[in-house]
Parts: C-alpha cells; sequence; structure tokens
C-alpha cells in the first residue's frame, strides 16, 4: 500500500500556479483548485502561494536519512528512512545535530539507535518520562524523549563491536526481519553500564 504526500518543497518546489498545474494537474484540478477560496485564508499563508502547508518543517526540505517515529507509541514505533524520501506527517524524526562526514558511519550509526529505540529498556524509560494516551501508547514527542539518557553512541569511548553488532540487528529491523529480544536487550543494556 503506497500513500503519497503533496510536499512542494525542496527539490520539488512549486514556484508559480502555472508550475503547480503542471506538476501536479489531476490533484490540482480535485483537491486544491475546489479549495483555493478554504486554502487562502489559512492564517500566515502568502495568497500568492496559496497551496503551500501552514507549517512545513523546514528541517525536512533537504532529503537526508533520518529516524522515524510514529507520534503515539511503544517498542517497535521507530524505523529507518535510509533514503531520506518519506515526509513525516503524523510522527516526529530524528537527525543527529553533528553528522559524520561519512555516510556509512552515520548509517551504521543510525541503524544502532533504531535497535536501542525499539528495545524494551527504551520502552521501560519512556514509560518513565512520557504520558500515556489511549491504547496504552506513550507520547514520543521531543518534550518526553529529550528527558531520556541515551548512549552517544558518536563518542570514540563506546565499543564499536557493540555498535557493529547493533547495526546488523538494526539493518534486520530495517528490512522487517525477526529478531533475538535477548539479544537486543543484552546489548543496549550493556550501552547503560
Amino acid at each position: 500500500n503506497t500513500h503519497h504526500v503533496f510536499y512542494p518543497y525542496g527539490e520539488f518546489q512549486i514556484a508559480t500556479e502555472n508550475d503547480l498545474k503542471k506538476a501536479v494537474k489531476e490533484y490540482y484540478k480535485e483537491y486544491l483548485l475546489p479549495n483555493k477560496v478554504l486554502l487562502t485564508k489559512r492564517p500566515r499563508i502568502n495568497p500568492e502561494r496559496w497551496w503551500e502547508l501552514t507549517r512545513h518543517r523546514e528541517w525536512q526540505v533537504e532529503t537526508l536519512p533520518k529516524l522515524v517515529s510514529t507520534s503515539f507509541g511503544d517498542s517497535g514505533s521507530f524505523a529507518w528512512d535510509e533514503s531520506g524520501e518519506f515526509v513525516v506527517v503524523q510522527g516526529w524524526g530524528w537527525i543527529p545535530k553533528n553528522m559524520p562526514r561519512s555516510q556509512s558511519i552515520y548509517t551504521k550509526i543510525s541503524l544502532a539507535y533504531l535497535v536501542i529505540l525499539n528495545s524494551s529498556l527504551f520502552s521501560t524509560l519512556v514509560s518513565a518520562t512520557s504520558t500515556q494516551v489511549a491504547g496504552g501508547q506513550w507520547d514520543l514527542s521531543k518534550k518526553f524523549v529529550n528527558n531520556i539518557a541515551i548512549p552517544n553512541l558518536f563518542i570514540e569511548q563506546i565499543n564499536r563491536a557493540t555498535i557493529s553488532k547493533l547495526s546488523e540487528i538494526g539493518r534486520k529491523i530495517h528490512a522487517g526481519l525477526p529478531v533475538d529480544d535477548e539479544k537486543v536487550n543484552e546489548l543496549v543494556s550493556s550501552l547503560y553500564r
């Protein structure tokens, strides 16, 4: 099941209404044009660019690989967007502030973080800082997740073999393959010692 989102920014920037008509002919005709008056009346919208989003989340303009999560969830609610092509709509994106120069190191460490974030230990830590919503899920917003101690895998003191093992497991999670939860908990716990 593939879903698409209208995101006219970055490499897909749409500068004029004529460009809009050409770029998304059917979408323009069926959805945008019939709602032009309503879309123009939104607060903080430039009437000359009425098709743009109210809040487009500038951090998504550049196509970068990123960790993503649902807005509300638990272990298993985090994923890896390796291509960076996905736009987070109802959820959160996680991009490190100081990315390493090497894309392969960044990917390896991000996949290791994927394992940490999907672990039962992380779920326990989330339960100590977040609020529970309907269905027993946790609010995974920044204001709660920022309060959790997460190991800094970018520093030299972290055992490289552990990162490699976590990264291999992260690759399995990314591919939708089963993982050994006991091994995951053992590796993640070792980072917190």
